[in-house]
């Protein structure tokens, strides 16, 4: 019998694509972090950013795993107090979920794993 213990990883960051540029790009504005989760009930882990200016477009991108295939089979994802990558969103087949969001000067993310 295999008694190693369960781990999963879920790597989270905030990318932000200009609008104001002509060819767009992008800078990283949050991240990029490492969330684990070992044996045991989930937890939750609360984090905060703030941002000088909240113009143009956002994207969350979640990697779900890392190198070694540990990935998360169930995690939940609030920015500002809303949902934005749900529980059956995350499955040992997703690698990588991709949402564009909404921000604001002060944000708080927190993160079910």
């Amino acid at each position: 019998m295999d008694h190693r213990p369960f781990t999963s990883y879920i790597v989270i960051a905030l990318i932000l694509v200009s609008i104001f540029s002509p060819a767009a790009t992008a800078s990283i504005v949050y991240g990029p972090v490492k969330f684990e989760r070992t044996n045991g009930a989930p937890a939750t882990v609360q984090d905060n950013f703030s941002l000088s200016r909240i113009n143009g477009n956002y994207t969350l991108y979640i990697q779900n795993g890392d190198e070694e295939n540990n990935q998360s089979s169930s995690s939940l994802i609030r920015l500002n107090g809303e949902t934005v990558v749900r529980t059956n969103e995350f499955n040992q087949n997703i690698r990588l979920i991709e949402k564009n969001i909404s921000v604001q000067e002060k944000n708080e993310l927190e993160i079910q794993v």
